[in-house]
Formats: C-alpha cells, sequence, structure tokens
C-alpha cells in the first residue's frame, strides 16, 4: 500500500497559528498576572464579597456615565476631523462607528488598535467619506489623543513628586511644541508622498504581492490619496477645538476612575491615581497583552495602595473600572453593532420586497 505524499504547510497558515498560540500565551498571562496580584489584597481584605455589596451605587452609576461619555467624545472628535475635511456625518452613525469600533480594538488578543482603526475607517467609508479622508481623522484621532495624553504625562508625575513642578511644566511643554513640530513635517505633501511611495516600495519586494501587479496598480491612487491629504489644512482654531475634543477624552475617563474610588468608600488621592490611570493607559498602549490586562491591573493597584488606599478597597477600585471601561464598554459596543445590523438586514429586505 503505497504512501501519499505529505503536503508542504502553507507559511502563511503555520504564522497565522503560531500568532494565535502566541496570542493565547499573552492572554492567559495577563489575566494571570492580574489574578497574582489581585487574589491575595482581596484576601488581606477579608470578606470580597462584603465590599462589593458596600459599593457605593450611586457613583458606579457615575462611573459608568463618565467612561460612556468619555468614549462618545472620541466619536466627537472623528466628528470634528471630518467635517474639516468637508464631509458632516450624522451624530448617531459616527457614535455607532466610534463605540463599535472600540468593541473591535478591546476583542483583539493583540494589535487591537490596528483592527479598531481598520474597522472605523472602512465604516466611515461606507457611510461616504472618500478614502483619504477616513484614513486621515481615524490617524489624527489616533495620534492627537496619544500625543495629549504624552503631554500631560510629566504634570502628572510632577503631582505625585517624581518631577519637580518646574521640570515637569518645561517637559510637558517641550513634548508638546516638538510634537506640533513633528505634525507639521509629517503633513506636508512631500512627506506623505515619500511615506506612501516607501510602502509601496516595501510592498513590492514582499513574497505573493511581488508576483502580482498590485503595487503598480496602486500608482495611480497613490497620487490621489496624497493631493487629498494636502489639502486638508485646518485653520489654528480647528486645531484647538481637536485638542479641547482629545483632553476631555481622558480628562472624562479619568474621572471615571476617580469616581470608582469614591463608589469604594475612600477619598481620592489624586496623584496616586494620576500616575495610576497612566499605567493603566501605558500597559494599553504597548498592547503586550489584550487591553494591557496584568500590567495594567498591578500597575493600578500598586498606586492606589502607595496612595493610601487600604487593600480591599484598592482591589475592588481595580476590578470595576477594568470591568467598566473594558467589559461594559466592550458589550454596549456589540449590541451597537447588533443594532446596525439588524437595521441593515431590514432595509434590504425593504428593498427587495419592493
Amino acid at each position: 500500500m503505497g504512501r501519499h505524499p505529505r503536503r508542504s504547510a502553507d507559511p502563511a497558515a503555520r504564522r497565522r497559528r503560531r500568532r494565535l498560540w502566541l496570542d493565547a500565551v499573552l492572554a492567559l498571562a495577563g489575566v494571570g498576572v492580574a489574578v497574582w496580584r489581585l487574589a491575595p489584597t482581596f484576601a488581606e481584605a477579608g470578606d470580597p464579597a462584603a465590599l462589593f455589596a458596600g459599593l457605593g451605587w450611586d457613583w458606579l452609576a457615575v462611573a459608568l456615565v463618565l467612561a460612556v461619555a468619555s468614549l462618545a467624545a472620541y466619536g466627537e472628535l472623528y466628528r470634528a476631523l471630518l467635517a474639516s475635511g468637508g464631509q458632516r456625518l450624522p451624530r448617531a452613525s459616527v457614535q455607532a462607528v466610534t463605540f463599535i469600533g472600540n468593541a473591535v480594538t478591546q476583542a483583539m488578543p493583540s494589535g487591537g488598535s490596528l483592527a479598531g482603526g481598520a474597522y472605523s475607517a472602512t465604516a466611515l467609508r461606507r457611510r461616504g467619506v472618500d478614502t483619504a479622508l477616513a484614513v486621515w481623522a481615524v490617524a489624527v484621532a489616533a495620534a492627537l489623543t496619544a500625543v495629549t495624553l504624552l503631554a500631560l504625562a510629566p504634570l502628572g508625575l510632577a503631582a505625585y513628586g517624581v518631577l519637580s513642578v518646574p521640570a515637569g511644566v518645561a517637559l510637558s511643554a517641550g513634548i508638546a511644541v516638538a510634537c506640533w513640530a513633528a505634525w507639521r513635517a509629517s503633513g506636508r505633501e512631500r512627506v506623505v508622498d515619500a511615506v506612501a511611495r516607501g510602502v509601496l516600495a516595501v510592498a513590492r519586494r514582499l513574497p505573493y504581492v511581488r508576483r502580482t501587479d498590485w503595487p503598480s496598480r496602486q500608482a495611480g491612487r497613490v497620487n490621489r490619496f496624497v493631493r487629498r491629504i494636502g489639502h486638508l489644512r485646518p485653520a489654528p482654531r480647528h486645531w484647538a477645538a481637536f485638542g479641547g475634543i482629545a483632553l476631555a477624552t481622558w480628562l472624562l475617563d479619568f474621572l471615571a476612575l476617580a469616581a470608582c474610588v469614591a463608589a469604594a468608600g475612600s477619598a481620592v488621592p489624586w496623584a496616586a491615581l494620576a500616575v495610576g490611570y497612566l499605567i493603566v493607559q501605558l500597559s494599553i498602549g504597548l498592547e503586550l497583552t489584550p487591553g494591557g490586562t496584568g500590567p495594567a491591573e498591578a500597575g493600578l493597584l500598586a498606586a492606589l495602595l502607595s496612595g493610601g488606599v487600604a487593600a480591599g478597597p484598592a482591589a475592588l477600585v481595580v476590578v470595576v473600572y477594568r470591568a467598566l471601561t473594558l467589559l461594559v464598554l466592550g458589550l454596549l459596543g456589540w449590541a451597537v453593532f447588533a443594532g446596525v445590523a439588524v437595521r441593515r438586514a431590514r432595509r434590504r429586505r425593504r428593498a427587495v420586497s419592493s
């Protein structure tokens, strides 16, 4: 009985399987770190059920409203950016894109921000926004919020005592100026053109892609894309509005965390809370684990304990805040996704029946 020749595995499929295994390992590691840090703290506090029973539900409701408002402010940043490019979309439509994009980001084991951004740009295109403006709005919203938090970070460290106040203010101002100069340079048409053509040059050398005519077919599209980006020149007052909205997204989210501390029955240690919040956002941004799980919880717990919050309430704050921003907002986004899908299905049925 002859042997069948062994099929060679697809290298791309092998890489995808390895990536899935790595994602699973990182996710489990993140959860393990979170449990490892939180479980002993809860045990030290005594009865965890009593801690949860003692939550201030009024403050918890305030935290939920603030967390939702923070994400909604990010949607308003999308709307403002799109309006500056001449495209005005209904508020409900853009907010749906925002909440679903956040759910996609949270659901991805790794590369969540890229997946969420790709979804948002695609969804905006489906709503009639041209490709260049959609990509620009998504990219600028992400960059502007990141730069805003980066510029605020030295002020938080100064409040905590890690930096002197003059050093914190100077460093914050320096970061803001440097980022603004970099953005001005990157917004020039020749820089955008060089970046876009560099991407195509790399694509021509990639396996599979180089055997197709895809890179050559993109040349005309790159020219149109670059010209469109080159015409996007918001006025200074618009940039001031964009910056204010970006600041509001962080401020509302930070206040949601403070409301969680109040819900746990503790006084808010503002300086330590600012450092803990920065650690959470850094962990999320690095994406070493899904949603920064593990490092985020450990860092926030350490900051709260250093600020004088008792062990039990500190652990409770970490669990409640992360549940609100990860689970509740994620579920809300998927609920919006389901609602949008149902409405589209109804429209298709009506179109067919008519």
